[in-house]
């Protein structure tokens, strides 16, 4: 819990960050928080469609997680 209010805390200080976004939404996602985690992902793909890849699988892993198949 307390890695995950650092990392919101970062994000407030510096919500241009895509590469920080992308780590923080990935932990998010992870720590059980999908939908959140998966929104923020596809916010910093948005602004920075050059990213890893690995940001993509993670939103593939948090639909799958949601149920949401078609995604």
């Amino acid at each position: 819990a307390e890695s995950l209010a650092v990392g919101e805390k970062g994000l407030a200080l510096n919500p241009n960050d895509t590469e920080f976004i992308g780590e923080y939404a990935t932990r998010l996602a992870l720590a059980g928080q999908w939908g959140k985690g998966s929104a923020l992902l596809e916010e910093a793909l948005a602004r920075n469609p050059g990213k890893s890849g690995f940001d993509h699988a993670i939103i593939a892993l948090s639909a799958y997680m949601q149920g949401q198949d078609e995604k």
